[in-house]
Formats: structure tokens, C-alpha cells, sequence
């Protein structure tokens, strides 16, 4: 049969409905999701057409530091994929020794120096 699923988004709280519908098997129900609006397309330069026309990237806030932006027309997969990239892209360092002396806090000083 065929069934309107929902999900919900988790930053939004709202239900989103995904086409697809469920076949009986042998082993039980197997969900098969439909394709969104639009054929799949042939090559990736059609792909990439169809992602310039529905894509929007709107920059709300900028900064020194700081970037805010909204991504509109894009799977969420792409978005995290993004979102991974520029986390790995940020440089970090690391201390191998510290030294403390007097610690006087309520923190302890391995619990400190990992910080």
C-alpha cells in the first residue's frame, strides 16, 4: 500500500511528510521511499544544473570570527557534509605539559589541565 510517512525535523519540531510506501516480503515490511519532484538526471552536469536552480545560499549575519548563513534547496545530507568539512577545516592545538601551581580551586588539576 501506500503511505505518507512522517519524520520529524529535529531542530524545528515539525512533521515532514516523505512520499514512499511499503512492500510485503518474505522477510517482513520494507519501506521504499519515493523520488522527490523531478526525473533523476543522466550525468552530473545535469545534476549539478538542477542543484544551481533550486539552491539558495542567504548570508544573514557576518563577522570577523563569524559567518551565519541559511542553506535553502539542499538535502540535509549536503548540508552535513558541509558542516563536517568546515569543522575539520578549524585549527586546533594541544599542550603536552602543564604545570599548576597551588590550584586552590574546586577543579582538579587533571580535570583542569584537560581543559
Amino acid at each position: 500500500g501506500y503511505y505518507d510517512v512522517t519524520e520529524e525535523d529535529s531542530e524545528q519540531g515539525e512533521r515532514q511528510a516523505r512520499p514512499g510506501y511499503y512492500d510485503v516480503t518474505e522477510s517482513g515490511l520494507e519501506y521504499k521511499q519515493e523520488a522527490g519532484p523531478g526525473e533523476t538526471p543522466e550525468d552530473g552536469a545535469a545534476f549539478v544544473d538542477a542543484f544551481r536552480k533550486g539552491f539558495q545560499l542567504n548570508v544573514l549575519e557576518q563577522k570577523e570570527q563569524e559567518l551565519v548563513f541559511e542553506m535553502i534547496g539542499c538535502d540535509p545530507s549536503f548540508a552535513n557534509a558541509l558542516r563536517r568539512i568546515l569543522l575539520a577545516e578549524v585549527p586546533s592545538m594541544a599542550l603536552e605539559h602543564i604545570y599548576m601551581f597551588n590550584n586552590t580551586g574546586l577543579i582538579h588539576d587533571e580535570v583542569l589541565a584537560h581543559r
